[in-house]
């Protein structure tokens, strides 16, 4: 199916928080499944790997083992949100889509080099630079710059994820096709970027029950988002 953005017209960010919460409905049953699927499983390795305390090296494989699956189930979670922008049927079934071993490789390295550029930013500017120079308002330009650095990389790398799962590019190049198709956008995408953060921490308050509908909301967001700002997508490699 091929999917169509408009690219031309400027980035409206309200037009996409509206149109992504309407396609929230009928979607927050399966993606609230995933989600208590991902808390279980969490809470079943952390259980195993307390268990397993006493031997030297199971603890850290289990840890691993969990961290991997756990990362794979929320990149599902995005499946159904990709899935639900472009209006193309929804299931439980594709929380597990990232598991398929051509697909997992590419996310897990996909998460590794995002982690390795973070973690090279912060270790710079945040820790190396402000012991080196001594001085506490270098130390804090120096922080500055690492955290508007962060920022800047989250932001321009922030759809690289859907273009390993929808059309099953490898890591590096789903990097650079991220970086151009939010060319002209940082901004705006910085401010939806916040606004989605504020929505969420004010679901939060009613006892957390606003969560029910933001949780999903986010994961559709998501993928609206990567079909605003794309018009030249080819037909999805994600199953029906």
């Amino acid at each position: 199916m091929q999917r169509m953005s408009n690219l031309n017209n400027p980035l409206s960010v309200m037009d996409i928080i509206t149109t992504s919460w309407n396609l929230t409905k009928g979607v927050k049953g399966i993606i609230w499944i995933g989600v208590i699927i991902l808390i279980a499983i969490m809470i079943g390795f952390h259980i195993v790997e307390a268990m397993l305390d006493s031997f030297p090296i199971l603890p850290f494989a289990i840890n691993t083992i969990g961290q991997i699956i756990s990362l794979l189930l929320q990149m599902g979670l995005f499946v159904i949100g990709i899935n639900r922008a472009t209006e193309r049927p929804v299931h439980y079934q594709m929380l597990f889509f990232p598991f398929r071993l051509n697909l997992a490789y590419k996310l897990i390295l996909l998460f590794l080099i995002q982690m390795i550029i973070f973690f090279v930013i912060l270790s710079l500017f945040i820790l190396l630079i402000p012991f080196l120079v001594g001085s506490v308002g270098l130390s804090l330009i120096s922080i500055l710059i690492g955290l508007a650095l962060n920022l800047y990389f989250v932001i321009k790398m922030w759809l690289s994820l859907a273009y390993v799962l929808d059309q099953h590019e490898n890591p590096l190049s789903a990097i650079k096709h991220s970086f151009q198709v939010t060319q002209g956008k940082f901004w705006r995408l910085t401010g939806l970027f916040f606004l989605s953060a504020c929505i969420l921490f004010v679901s939060i308050i009613p006892l957390g029950l606003g969560l029910i509908w933001t949780i999903p909301w986010l994961f559709v967001l998501y993928g609206v988002i990567y079909t605003r700002l794309d018009p030249n997508l080819t037909q999805s490699k994600m199953p029906l």
